[in-house]
């Protein structure tokens, strides 16, 4: 027989709960809104700060003095949520594997390579993916395009060492 176990939630826990529910529908709107067409990571940020606000504001106004307050564990819960949706949206808008599935959904057909490579990314190619990724290397200051050459810069130097140790260390494989 349980006695001792009470498995009630303490008020921030639930306001931490509703506002992370939440969150997944404010980035469904903001996704629709023209101005942050395309703009994954802008929708992502302002979810996130908007939902977070209003978890503050709530568990600011709706706490009560029987309630034992804040407390570490709401604060916890909703930094794990939001890694969760962090990583589950990272794997949605940036998974270039899944982006490949879709492209062979979406022709319904067989595809040769060349005609997925035309296919992919609603037709901008597979040319279209190295180019993103230099743009956010180079945006990130981690290499530098100069006469159609690539060069990593020294943060870059240090990323790729601390990746390379990283490797060595947790004795994973080299994706590169």
């Amino acid at each position: 027989m349980i006695n001792g176990i009470d498995f009630s939630m303490d008020y921030s826990i639930q306001i931490t709960l509703v506002a992370c529910l939440f969150f997944p529908f404010l980035l469904m709107i903001l996704a629709r809104i023209p101005k942050f067409t395309g703009r994954n990571a802008a929708q992502f940020f302002l979810s996130f700060i908007m939902t977070t606000l209003g978890w503050i504001i709530a568990l600011g106004l709706l706490i009560t003095k029987n309630s034992s307050g804040f407390g570490w564990a709401s604060f916890f819960l909703y930094g794990a949520l939001m890694l969760i949706y962090l990583e589950i949206w990272g794997l949605l808008s940036r998974g270039y594997t899944i982006g490949l599935l879709l492209t062979f959904y979406k022709a319904k057909k067989s595809l040769t390579a060349e005609e997925l490579a035309n296919l992919y990314r609603g037709g901008h190619g597979l040319d279209w993916l190295i180019k993103h990724r230099l743009a956010g290397l180079i945006s990130t200051k981690l290499i530098k395009l100069h006469d159609n050459k690539v060069t990593l810069t020294i943060r870059g130097r240090i990323v790729a060492f601390l990746y390379k140790l990283s490797v060595l260390f947790l004795g994973l494989r080299y994706s590169g």
